[in-house]
């Protein structure tokens, strides 16, 4: 299943596991200390300028899931607490 974009990003349609392969290729690039690849083109490219320019937080994908399962717990924690002050 290919994501629907804008007809002017036409060229950034994909299936899931394009764009899966693309962000990940572009994560190992940028954990290298590597500049973006600047004769990629299509969906590397694009996946390239957001993990190079517009990440500000934390990927996801590198933190493991037992400390993101704890984190969860916690906000849950603290939601119901605020909750039942209310």
């Amino acid at each position: 299943m290919a994501f629907i974009r804008k007809a002017s990003l036409g060229r950034y349609n994909g299936s899931r596991n394009e764009w899966r392969l693309a962000y990940q290729i572009a994560r190992q690039r940028h954990q290298a200390g590597l500049e973006p690849d600047y004769g990629c083109s299509s969906l590397r490219w694009k996946a390239q300028l957001i993990v190079f320019n517009e990440r500000e937080r934390q990927d996801p994908l590198s933190t493991p899931l037992v400390n993101r399962l704890v984190a969860k717990q916690i906000i849950d924690e603290i939601l119901a607490d605020e909750e039942a002050k209310h």
